[in-house]
């Protein structure tokens, strides 16, 4: 395997983490909502740094999956975890580009 194909390999486990990470955030709130500002703060803390660009791009890719739905309020992007994606967090489905949960043993 070449670097260039390990550094691809590399970044799309990021992004399927990232992605992952999003809706683990939304079933942690009360109200499975959370606006994009917040879930920026959230994954910096997890040491995912994200432009709101880049945090866009994966909500825009996890609403057409149809694991979100997004509401936009002039500046701001609310993001409601829907029941597909709380199927994936739960471990009961599977999405090609998000990753697995780890199991809790």
């Amino acid at each position: 395997m070449s670097i260039a194909e390990i550094a691809r390999r590399a970044a799309a486990l990021e992004q399927e983490n990232r992605r992952l990470l999003i809706l683990q955030a939304l079933k942690e709130d009360r109200d499975y909502r959370i606006n994009d500002r917040e879930l920026q703060a959230i994954a910096r803390i997890t040491g995912r740094s994200l432009s709101l660009d880049e945090l866009h791009a994966e909500l825009n890719w996890l609403e057409d999956n149809d694991l979100v739905e997004l509401e936009r309020l002039d500046s701001i992007v609310i993001a409601r975890l829907k029941h597909r994606g709380l199927e994936i967090v739960d471990g009961m489905a599977i999405v090609p580009g998000v990753a697995r949960p780890a199991l809790d043993l």
